[in-house]
């Protein structure tokens, strides 16, 4: 689990540690303490990621690609 990052990937792949810049130092670290001490959410944050990693691997990330070119190149006609 990722902790203190505002990036997509971030907010995608870890919904349940949101981060962003109205957030406290202090904030982060409870987050990253709730992670190194209750096991259930640990997992949870943990199986809720690889669900979602499997869009970003390559061949979802192939199929996504191959239908913007084909709808890209439908418009053009």
């Amino acid at each position: 689990p990722s902790v203190g990052a505002d990036s997509d990937g971030q907010v995608d792949l870890f919904p349940q540690l949101p981060a962003g810049k109205d957030q406290t130092d202090e904030e982060l670290l409870s987050q990253a303490r709730r992670l190194l001490t209750e096991p259930d959410f640990y997992q949870t944050v943990v199986t809720t990621a690889q669900e979602k990693m499997q869009t970003y691997g390559y061949e979802q990330s192939a199929l996504r690609l191959n239908q913007l070119v084909a709808d890209i190149q439908s418009k053009k006609v």
